[in-house]
Formats: C-alpha cells, structure tokens, sequence
C-alpha cells in the first residue's frame, strides 16, 4: 500500500544519496585527480581565501627552506631594508644605484654576476631584474613601502624576519607573488595568458598525486591541467608558431615554483633550447 510506497522511496533516496556522496568525495581522474567536492571548494573559494580546500602550513624552517631560490632572494632584500632604516627613492620611484649594486653580491651567485656585468658597467634597478621583482613583490604583498620617498618595512614585516619565523614569511610571498603579481610582467611577451597564474590552484594537486614520478615535459599541459583550461591555452596560442601548451605552463607555474623550491626539473639542451 502507500505505506510501502513510502517505504521504498526513502530506500531509494537513501541510496541516491549515498552513491552521490561517494561520486562527490572520490578522486577522479577526468578532473585532475580533484574530487568534485574539492573543485567546487576551489571555484568557491580561490587559493589564499578561507574555505579554500588547499591550505598552507606556517611550519617550515629555514633548512627546509634553503633551495627556494626566490624566498632566499627576497628575504634578503628585506634584510636590507630593514638594516638599511630606510632607502631613499629616486624621482621614478626605484632603488638607488648605490643599493642596487650592493645588492649584486648578495642576490646572484658568481655565474649571474658575470653576466649582468657583461652587459652593464653601471646598474640601475631596470637593469636588475632579480631585485625589481622582489621589490615589486615585497611591495605588492604589503611587506614594504614608499613613505616620504624612502622605501621601509612595514610594522607587519618585522616578526616575519626573525629566524623562527621563515615559514610565516615565505606563506606571506608566496601567495603575493601567485595572487598578487603578474608573473606575464616577467615575460616580455605579446601573449595573452597572464590569466594562467591563477590556475595554480588546480595546478598544485595534481602535482600532488603525480609528481612524486618525473614527469616527462612533453605530457605536462595534459596531466597537470585541467581539460577546459588546456583548451582555453590552446586557443589563445594557436596562431603563434613558437610556443605550446607546455611552454606555457613552464613559464607561468612550473618555473615559478621550482624557484619556490616545490619542484626539481631536470633539463636537456636540445639545438638552442
């Protein structure tokens, strides 16, 4: 009767609700190894906002923190201008020249050196893209700023500079450099992919469930992105002959965080490249 009607719908919506639980909570290939519940997380909330179901740990130590090559850059740039009690803007609003030169041997090894000086008998911060950029970033992240034409630290950035606290201060520049700044700036190029950066969401988890394995470099764009945003980098790049889907994804997230110390890559010249 009704009764048993009523019986085997609950039955069924029960079991509805399970299987649509477990489709939910189960790890799917098709998406880049994202549940469908964590890439709903991810559209709702983006990488560095709360719910964001990719979140970071304060907890690193400096030793654990010695091969990534940008924090190191930056943080010494920080160093300095907290024991420098301020530095003096020029009229365009850059580094001085003298800063900027001492500043050589602390950012670059004796290889980088040799090469800026090469080209470079006297250097302006346009010239020293290692240290605009950390200026740039440190700037853009809210760790330093322009009062009455000097560059200071602000009362925030203090404690992160204190031995203990190196993994407060890289969670701090790295969401501003993914979140904040353009990394196409660093670039130079015609092409329209600045929007890229902000896949590292989607990016990092399948990094998570893949890269324990090298990963051979002509099968990145296919296994690190996801379908709909390969797409979307294949049809802004499909009237430019030099450059793929892989290179892309190189100079927007994966050079980026090799320089963050998450990746190791190994690289083979092939003819000039």
């Amino acid at each position: 009767g009704d009764n048993d009607s009523t019986v085997n719908i609950e039955t069924l919506q029960r079991a509805l609700d399970q299987t649509m639980q477990s489709h939910n909570t189960t790890p799917n290939a098709e998406i880049g190894g994202f549940t469908p519940d964590q890439l709903l997380a991810l559209q709702r909330h983006p990488l560095g906002t709360p719910g964001c179901p990719l979140t970071f740990s304060d907890q690193l130590t400096a030793p654990q923190l010695k091969s990534a090559k940008l924090f190191q850059q930056m943080r010494l740039f920080l160093l300095a201008v907290r024991d420098s009690g301020g530095i003096r803007a020029t009229a365009a609003g850059n580094l001085p020249r003298t800063f900027v030169n001492q500043m050589v041997d602390q950012l670059l090894d004796a290889d980088e050196q040799k090469a800026v000086w090469k080209y470079n008998k006297v250097l302006n911060e346009s010239d020293f893209f290692t240290l605009h950029e950390a200026r740039v970033v440190c700037e853009q992240t809210g760790l330093i700023g322009l009062t009455k034409g000097q560059y200071t630290l602000r009362k925030k950035a203090l404690p992160l500079l204190e031995a203990d606290a190196a993994g407060k201060l890289y969670h701090a520049l790295f969401t501003g450099f993914f979140l904040n700044y353009n990394i196409g700036y660093r670039l130079h190029r015609g092409v329209d992919l600045d929007w890229l950066q902000s896949e590292i969401g989607y990016v990092l988890k399948p990094l998570q469930l893949y890269g324990k394995k090298w990963l051979p470099a002509q099968k990145l764009a296919t296994t690190l992105l996801h379908p709909m945003t390969l797409e979307r980098v294949n049809a802004a790049i499909s009237q430019i002959s030099y450059t793929s889907a892989n290179n892309e994804l190189e100079s927007f997230l994966l050079k980026p965080l090799e320089q963050w110390g998450l990746l190791e890559v190994q690289r083979q010249q092939k003819k000039y490249w």
